[in-house]
């Protein structure tokens, strides 16, 4: 480990974690939904 790297709080890397992977499925449907040529995610 390097002296000069930031030090990140463990809340922040674990809200960062759960905001992701709440995210990530609706970022799934939307890409699906795009490559199938149907934007509408109804």
């Amino acid at each position: 480990m390097r002296g000069n790297e930031p030090k990140i709080s463990p809340i922040v890397i674990g809200l960062t974690i759960v905001a992701f992977g709440t995210s990530a499925p609706e970022m799934g449907v939307a890409l699906s939904a795009a490559l199938s040529g149907r934007p509408e995610t109804t």
